[in-house]
């Protein structure tokens, strides 16, 4: 990582200052969407504080002493991101119109009997497949306090939901409107998990 690349991430994590002697502070969320390394002589964690890897990018954390303050965790968010959702289906793509009026009782009844066949609606579309998750590296000569390390893939995304099939309309004699809906398409499959990353962690102590 370049000198300003690493100054800016001690300003973003709340290092007093640039000095090799200051402890690195991080006590809130610091985002690193590309490959990159934190070099410190000391990387401390307070209440809050994590780094969110994101995009399944790699990160090194290299320090003579990696520690946890009271009721903070060592803390890397490393999951890949979730897929995408699946596009609902089109209504009824077989069908001219979305909706059919009929005049009688009999034609009705014969626009019932083919809504599996001719009046249902469009399957959905496959849900996205998750982001795998990051690489991390947690090299240090001392790690003092609790690691949380989660570099899972993300989630499948969920499938679309079916498109609505054809609506049927009749009008009563008496004036009252009849409406009838022929089978929703088939939703969509999920989507793939993406792949689990990869968390090292050396250290003597």
């Amino acid at each position: 990582m370049s000198p300003s690349l690493l100054l800016l991430a001690a300003l973003l994590a709340g290092r007093a200052d640039g000095g090799p002697s200051s402890p690195m502070v991080i006590g809130s969320e610091l985002v690193f969407a590309k490959d990159a390394t934190i070099e410190a002589g000391e990387i401390v964690f307070r209440p809050g504080g994590k780094i969110r890897v994101a995009g399944g990018a790699r990160l090194t954390l290299r320090a003579h002493r990696i520690s946890a303050e009271d009721g903070a965790f060592i803390d890397v968010d490393g999951r890949g991101e979730p897929g995408a959702p699946g596009r609902p289906g089109a209504p009824c793509p077989a069908c001219q119109s979305p909706v059919q009026r009929l005049r009688n009782t009999s034609a009705f009844a014969a626009a019932l009997n083919q809504c599996e066949s001719a009046g249902v609606g469009g399957p959905g579309e496959r849900g996205g497949a998750g982001r795998p998750g990051a690489s991390v590296e947690i090299l240090a000569e001392e790690i003092q306090g609790r690691v949380r390390c989660d570099v899972s893939g993300g989630e499948p995304g969920r499938g679309g939901a079916g498109g609505p099939g054809l609506v049927l309309e009749r009008q009563g004699a008496n004036g009252t409107l009849t409406r009838t809906s022929c089978p929703a398409g088939s939703p969509g499959a999920a989507g793939s998990a993406g792949a689990d990353g990869r968390c090292v962690i050396r250290s003597r102590k």
